[in-house]
């Protein structure tokens, strides 16, 4: 028979620049990578061989049956280790050698050892293949075992690859599926056209797939500290979490790099951080080390247990602790340290990385342990953002009223508009939680014009001062003053829903008014100009200031609850109110009085003729329906007499 070795030379081409592009993108760092060079290098010796043993099993008389044995048991030998060194290639590639154990190992090498021994029992048995006496090579009854076991390695590879397919990237399960073709392909073909030599050809279009797909390892280093980096933690995290492992991550953040880099250069931090990885590196050779930038590294270990894990961090505070030479200077490296294991604590990949970028203060002065909790607040304060987020855009925040009494007409002469965040799994967040944060981001901006707009269209469109109301107190932030559309943004929604500005007073606390009275002052002038009126809130807070209250044009002045809630306790805080609301009335302002919560307070702040009463004893904050029905009933006999003399 002769056989066609086009396809096997056409395989040595494609292995041979499988290996050059290898070696130039590839640092052999990682178990899959050296595996995935043994297969290279099997591949182009098994295709060799091949071609070798096809031309002297085509050519009988010319060769010698020593060196056709030779090239026939090379090529046997190296395509079925090919197979086993392929399926554990898999394994280690998707990471699960980590949850395997030696009896695990032992089971995928059975199949390989019954390989070995054919072959190596075949010169006395014949079993694998012979010579019959025409010096033609034959399978013997062995050679359908070896492609069974071939093909159990493969089924077994299928397996992994579709259980753990979620574990890889789109890249990955496009090249692993075409892998798997073309091996199946050349098994059906060889079964009926055996001189055909087509299943080293097509493995190797398959290695060759795998290689494009591979990650460069150059990109998975971080160019300065030469571990590796962000992108790579993020491909390896995503696959152990997909693949249940056990991890345990411990991120370290380095203190004072800002101050080092102003101090003593650029070359110094980077040097540092280089130091500070070897260090880390050494306490445990089995740990892999990450670079997340900005001085944040995360130290990843597998199947650990407690005491072995806090041995592990109590080493690396006494490393980062010791005193260290940079660049002629001897320093000492402070960092925070921070724990995490999977699946013990259920946390997505978006929430490892928030706990890794998680800054940390400018200075510490020790290396120190954080608890996992100071995170969990992070992780809510975020949870938090993209709900207001998610609100804004859906328009789902619920803007609520609570009542002002008018204690002179006795009658219900405004209310104060504030606004709600609902959430099915977070349930009611308090406005004290989510507007610092909306400050914090600028989302106060956009609240706060949702929140005007709201008020706006409810005042025209429920008719409002038909029932009393004469105007709805209106939260306004010091953020929203530092933008520049404000006043632009402000005269359109009441232009849109014509209602008067003398209707809406804005509310400013008396913190802000504190703090920030330059930019305050412009943009109140240019909201004064347009007719709105203003209300200084939390007065008494501490904030106490009267420069601001003479330069800025307020009308009422609110009194925060504790001033009340302490009238109570003894002669001089109840002095402190009485002369607190004679003052201000002497100043010419109308004066609010808040936390308003039982009758006796009622009576207390009439007989002392504060003007306005806010609290729960009137109503808790309430939506526009409710409000509505509670202004009609309290405010009946008002608008009774309004009608008879209106």
């Amino acid at each position: 028979m002769i056989y066609n070795i086009n396809y096997d030379i056409a395989a040595i081409f494609i292995y041979t620049f499988i290996l050059i592009v290898f070696f130039l993108k590839k640092e052999l760092n990682r178990t899959c990578n050296k595996l995935f060079l043994i297969l290279s290098v099997l591949g182009i010796i098994g295709s060799t061989s091949d071609v070798i043993s096809s031309i002297g099993n085509s050519y009988v008389q010319e060769w010698s049956y020593l060196s056709r044995d030779i090239w026939n048991y090379i090529y046997l030998t190296t395509h079925n280790t090919a197979s086993m060194i392929f399926t554990f290639y898999v394994i280690f590639l998707i990471g699960i050698n980590r949850k395997m154990k030696p009896i695990h190992y032992l089971f995928i090498l059975l199949p390989y050892f019954a390989v070995l021994i054919g072959l190596i029992l075949n010169p006395f048995f014949n079993w694998v293949f012979y010579y019959d006496e025409n010096k033609i090579y034959k399978h013997g009854s062995y050679m359908p075992l070896l492609y069974v076991i071939s093909l159990l390695y493969l089924l077994a590879t299928i397996l992994f690859i579709i259980r753990y397919f979620k574990a890889l990237n789109r890249t990955k399960q496009v090249a692993f599926a075409a892998f798997i073709i073309f091996s199946i392909i050349p098994i059906v073909i060889q079964i009926f056209f055996e001189h055909l030599l087509i299943s080293i050809f097509c493995q190797s279009l398959g290695i060759l797939g795998v290689l494009l797909s591979i990650d460069n390892e150059n990109e998975l280093r971080n160019r300065i500290t030469g571990i590796y980096n962000r992108y790579c933690f993020i491909q390896d995290t995503e696959t152990n979490i997909k693949t249940n492992q056990k991890v345990h991550f411990t991120i370290i953040k380095l203190a004072e790099l800002d101050y080092y880099n102003s101090t003593f250069g650029l070359k110094f931090v980077i040097n540092l951080q280089k130091n500070t990885v070897e260090r880390l590196q050494n306490i445990d050779k089995n740990a892999t080390c990450y670079d997340c930038d900005s001085g944040h590294f995360v130290l990843v270990r597998y199947n650990t247990d407690e005491k072995s894990n806090k041995k592990y961090i109590d080493d690396i505070s006494k490393k980062l602790e010791q005193e260290l030479s940079v660049n002629g200077l001897q320093t000492t490296v402070h960092a925070q340290i921070s724990l995490i294991s999977v699946p013990k604590e259920k946390m997505t990949l978006d929430q490892i990385l928030m706990n890794i970028d998680i800054p940390i203060a400018r200075t510490i002065h020790k290396t120190s342990l954080i608890q996992n909790e100071t995170y969990r607040l992070y992780h809510r304060e975020m949870l938090i953002e993209n709900l207001i987020r998610n609100s804004l855009e859906n328009k789902s925040l619920i803007v609520v009223y609570q009542p002002i009494y008018d204690t002179h007409k006795k009658k219900i002469k405004s209310a104060e508009a504030l606004v709600r965040l609902r959430d099915s799994e977070l349930g009611n967040i308090s406005p004290e939680e989510f507007i610092p944060i909306c400050e914090k981001n600028g989302l106060i901006i956009q609240i706060g014009e949702f929140v005007f707009e709201t008020v706006c269209r409810d005042y025209m469109n429920s008719k409002f001062t038909n029932y009393g109301i004469d105007y709805i107190e209106v939260n306004l932030s010091v953020v929203q003053c530092m933008n520049n559309e404000l006043i632009e943004s402000f005269d359109r929604i009441i232009k849109k829903y014509g209602i008067e500005s003398s209707h809406i007073n804005l509310e400013i606390t008396e913190s802000a008014a504190v703090s920030n009275q330059k930019i305050l002052s412009r943009s109140i002038n240019s909201l004064e100009n347009m007719g709105f009126t203003f209300s200084l809130d939390d007065y008494g807070t501490g904030y106490s200031n009267y420069s601001y209250m003479y330069s800025l044009p307020f009308s009422i002045i609110k009194l925060d609850k504790s001033i009340l809630w302490q009238a109570n306790e003894n002669k001089n805080n109840y002095i402190l109110l009485q002369s607190t609301i004679e003052m201000l009335h002497k100043m010419n302002y109308h004066i609010v009085c808040e936390g308003v919560e039982t009758s006796e307070q009622k009576a207390l702040l009439e007989k002392l003729n504060c003007d306005y009463l806010q609290g729960f004893f009137f109503s808790k904050p309430i939506p526009t329906v409710e409000f509505l029905e509670y202004i009609k009933g309290y405010n009946k006999n008002y608008l009774n007499v309004s009608r008879i003399f209106g």
